[in-house]
């Protein structure tokens, strides 16, 4: 039976690299009875982080272990670092699969100063090494950077001139805390320093009441207190019948294993931009709450105040959210922040009127209460006429500067904002503030545009979904 052109090449291509095991492998995507273009051919994704790599410079065995690392799925546990401060000192990952492996990562003097991974004692990139260092360039490298196939070499690979160890400690803890990998310093080199019982029991906690709180309506403050509330010292895997969120909580407690994957599925950010979306929700709900008791006066009484008092906690929330130290957020996290106090301010720039002030509430003793009591918009900025209080012409506006590039994607809805700000009777100070902010959001945006450095390290993240970055352009003036 005659054999197609390609189907030949991998033929050839078959018989050299059994002379040869190190022999290039240009041609080795060749599908059989179809042409190959061989440049394609040498670019592979990562199924994790999306980022695309060249392979043209592997040989066949090396290139299969890059596509292992790439395509399977790992989870980093903590990562070691020894000999601090000096120049032989390096980093030792603990990644998991069914057995634990530690890749190493040295300084140029550095026992480690080839990257080395103990799955093996073949000294060329294993699979785990390829994923470690996916993981690392998708925190670490820019956007400019992330736009081109990333060169693999024998050593791993070479984004830039940087090496892995730089890249490491160029990134500081922040790395760490963005992969979500404990980072203990272990001044003896034999074992790794654990860290304190009490301070593992007191994060993982935290950990898993936001992982699971992920799932539910309730903020982790909220969720299942019968559940967290009474915690005994050291939990243990235990069957609660009818009741799987309690089984499966201290089972997360209990096994470090089962947290470490569910940790990888459902991520620090992922828990936080959820969060975000529900102190939006909870703004909404009490806005709707108000204007049905307002158009009808039956059900609940919910007054101005109240109102105004469930917007501020739910702003106080996000930024607080935003600036926890203990786990810096993602691009596309913050972004998410950033779209949630839009959306508030948005909100409450149209509530410029007196609640009261209708047939409805004809000769009630609300309508004869102060201002304030019965405007939402003069609870929260003050008025025209009388300026807003010390510090209401922050509310929202700093934490929106504070979030930097990533306010930077929704500048379309401050636009929008302020414009709205203009037409009421906004206080002065905060009109002032508000119309400083989308100035300089906008001229941030365009000088990054003009040095060709997008959005910055997060920029990727940051489009993603087509969230707010596609509503905050459309609404552009």
């Amino acid at each position: 039976m005659p054999i197609t052109r390609a189907e030949a090449g991998r033929l050839q291509l078959q018989h050299l690299r059994e002379e040869d095991p190190e022999a290039s492998d240009d041609d080795d995507s060749v599908d059989p009875g179809e042409e190959s273009n061989p440049e394609a051919d040498e670019i592979i994704r990562s199924v994790h982080t999306k980022l695309r790599y060249d392979t043209s410079q592997l040989s066949p065995t090396t290139e299969g272990r890059a596509k292992a690392g790439l395509k399977e799925a790992f989870t980093l546990g903590h990562c070691s670092l020894y000999n601090p401060s000096q120049s032989s000192e390096y980093f030792a990952f603990q990644i998991f699969e069914t057995v634990n492996f530690s890749v190493r990562i040295g300084a140029p003097d550095s026992e480690y100063r080839e990257l080395t991974c103990h799955c093996d004692n073949d000294p060329r990139p294993c699979r785990h090494i390829f994923w470690l260092l996916d993981q690392i360039a998708e925190h670490t490298l820019t956007s400019a950077e992330k736009a081109a196939p990333l060169p693999l070499t024998k050593r791993g690979f070479s984004p830039s001139s940087l090496s892995a160890y730089h890249q490491i400690t160029s990134a500081g803890p922040r790395l760490f805390q963005e992969l979500d990998c404990e980072l203990r310093t272990s001044p003896d080199a034999s074992y790794p320093l654990p860290p304190s019982p009490s301070s593992v029991s007191a994060e993982r906690i935290q950990d898993v009441r936001d992982i699971l709180s992920t799932f539910t309506p309730q903020p982790p403050s909220l969720y299942r207190p019968d559940i967290f509330a009474s915690l005994p010292a050291s939990p243990t895997a235990t069957l609660f019948p009818d009741d799987l969120e309690k089984t499966l909580a201290h089972a997360l407690l209990a096994n470090d294993d089962l947290f470490r994957h569910l940790r990888t599925l459902v991520p620090t950010s992922h828990c936080a931009t959820t969060f975000f979306h529900k102190q939006r929700a909870r703004t909404t709900a009490a806005l709707a709450a108000l204007d049905a008791h307002i158009a009808t006066r039956a059900g609940p009484a919910v007054s101005v105040a109240q109102t105004g008092a469930a917007i501020g906690a739910a702003v106080a929330a996000i930024l607080a959210r935003v600036h926890e130290a203990r786990s810096p957020l993602s691009g596309a996290a913050r972004r998410a922040a950033a779209e949630a106090l839009c959306l508030v301010l948005l909100d409450v720039a149209g509530r410029d009127a007196d609640v009261y002030d209708s047939p409805v509430w004809a000769r009630s003793r609300e309508q004869a209460l102060p201002l304030r009591e019965r405007n939402l918009f003069v609870r929260l900025f003050g008025g025209a006429a009388a300026e807003a209080e010390a510090g209401r012409e922050r509310f929202i506006v700093d934490g929106l500067a504070d979030l930097g590039d990533a306010a930077r994607g929704v500048v379309g809805l401050v636009e929008e904002a302020r414009e709205r700000f203009e037409a009421n009777r906004a206080p002065r100070a905060y009109a002032e503030k508000l119309a400083w902010l989308a100035g300089s959001l906008k001229a941030g945006e365009v000088e990054a545009a003009g040095m060709g450095m997008g959005m910055g390290k997060g920029g990727k993240r940051l489009g993603e979904g087509g969230g707010a970055e596609g509503r905050g352009s459309k609404r552009m003036k």
